[in-house]
């Protein structure tokens, strides 16, 4: 075995332990720069596995942030032995890639670990619109409900930092490369939905502002919608 498919099988077993499930590695011939696939939470991660002597730089992440697109992935990671140059931190921060050195990856103990080990490695080298501490924050709660949190089970403390960071729930989640995809809303969950789009269009909202605004899976909601309103009034 050589040293790459070495080092891309220590993170497949690093994966497994951090709760990751359906992982698999992708044929050489055909990776387009992606060596692992994994879920977590029902969202598809994709990662590069880099046992380089030297730090990757912004190729590295370009590669990645194309295949995000070509897997329909949700996240995409960059894990690497010998840390980062400051270009592939200034590429990835603003595309939300996670760049992870090798240390902090072998040392976590949850997903959360990993989002705050790459904002702290990251802080000092571009400021941009995401507030990593908020997703960070996010990250936690997702872990600890095993769910993507409805607008109601973040807290009012989550809700005011994301409002006054990302201006609303729906533009934060879509950010990030989150939704609820996983199974049919509860009646809860979109009449919920449904009063907070109401508020952001400042109107009874219309079938094309919900499917703009929704974060919910719109063919489900498009339907319950109507049902919904009709009780509600």
């Amino acid at each position: 075995m050589n040293k790459g498919i070495e080092f891309e099988q220590k993170c497949i077993s690093k994966l497994t332990e951090l709760g990751f499930d359906n992982i698999s590695s992708t044929p050489t011939s055909t990776d387009y720069g992606v060596d692992i696939i994994a879920y977590h939470n029902n969202l598809k991660y994709i990662f590069q596995c880099k046992d380089w002597k030297k730090k990757p730089g912004e190729v590295a992440v370009r590669e990645i942030l194309a295949a995000k697109q070509l897997f329909k992935a949700d996240r995409c990671a960059v894990i690497s032995n010998t840390g980062f140059t400051e270009q592939a931190y200034r590429l990835a921060k603003p595309n939300f890639i996670l760049l992870i050195t090798g240390n902090d990856f072998f040392n976590a103990v949850s997903l959360s670990d990993l989002f705050n080990e790459n904002m702290a490695s990251t802080s000092n080298h571009i400021l941009v619109n995401h507030d990593y501490n908020i997703i960070s924050e996010f990250e936690q709660l997702k872990n600890q409900l095993g769910h993507t949190p409805t607008l109601d089970e973040l807290g009012k403390t989550l809700r005011y930092k994301i409002r006054n960071q990302y201006k609303n729930y729906t533009t934060f989640l879509k950010s990030i490369g989150e939704r609820f995809k996983n199974s049919k809303p509860t009646e809860l969950q979109i009449k919920s939905e449904y009063i907070r789009i109401r508020k952001l269009v400042k109107k009874t909202p219309t079938s094309e502002d919900i499917k703009k605004n929704t974060i919910l899976p719109y063919n489900f909601s498009c339907i319950s919608f109507k049902q919904i309103t009709k009780r509600m009034w």
